[in-house]
């Protein structure tokens, strides 16, 4: 019986690829050089592709401007269509929010960092409060396109400022409680006192209020001591607590 040759072995003649000329083969086109672009950002799936696309538009909100930077905008920087960008975020709120979250989160953490100094639970309720002052006026100074961005999302009551408030009232709620445990504070609610805290201390922690509070300054011709007018403010609310 003759030997059958295998399939892969047969190969007709017109499919030779030397035979093929060049101008039959048909270029990339956008959709496929979309493709390869992201599939080079989403190596660990979608969560990848979203950091990649908070990136990008942090980059163009700190370059270009939070209110100037469009959805088509951030697609062209990740290397994707407008229309993909829509597959992981509803809207450019919705990647701003992100952003806003990454910022914020930072900011909880480098107050959380500053309550491994004092002993004194004063001591420590200031360092914390001074830690956020410093961050938020960072913040309101580092980058106009990011200081638009949270002007935005303080002035619209985003969820994410929302969290913000409620993480820096459970630390301040912590460092209260334990006052209180110490004998220095006398607190009958420490949440509650928490927040009221926050909200006395709300002009040199809001970004909108503390550019309102340098431009003053500036307009007047008046040194700024925006600091030390804080540390006083604090230091007069932990009075107001103690036994």
């Amino acid at each position: 019986m003759a030997s059958v040759p295998r399939p892969e072995a047969i190969r007709p003649e017109g499919l030779r690829p030397e035979a093929i000329p060049p101008e039959a083969i048909r270029p990339e086109g956008p959709r496929m050089k979309e493709n390869r672009k992201m599939d080079a950002i989403r190596p660990n799936g979608p969560e990848a592709t979203r950091r990649a696309i908070a990136d990008a538009a942090e980059e163009l909100f700190r370059r270009v401007g939070y209110s100037k930077t469009t959805i088509v905008d951030i697609a062209s920087k990740v290397g994707m269509s407008p229309a993909n960008i829509y597959r992981f975020f509803r809207s450019k709120q919705e990647i701003a929010g992100l952003i806003c979250t990454r910022l914020t989160n930072a900011m909880v953490e480098h107050c959380r960092a500053s309550l491994g100094g004092p002993a004194d639970a004063t001591e420590r309720l200031s360092a914390m409060l001074l830690t956020y002052h410093r961050e938020a006026r960072r913040l309101s100074l580092e980058n106009r396109g990011i200081f638009d961005l949270f002007a935005d999302g303080l002035g619209h009551l985003w969820p994410e400022f929302r969290r913000l408030h409620q993480s820096m009232a459970a630390l301040v709620g912590q460092v209260i409680r334990e006052g209180v445990v110490q004998g220095e504070f006398k607190v009958d609610a420490p949440e509650e006192a928490a927040s009221l805290i926050l909200r006395a201390v709300v002009a040199y922690v809001d970004p909108r209020h503390i550019t309102r509070l340098l431009n003053d300054s500036a307009v007047l011709g008046e040194q700024e001591h925006m600091e030390a007018d804080f540390l006083a403010i604090v230091a007069t609310l932990s009075r107001g607590i103690r036994p």
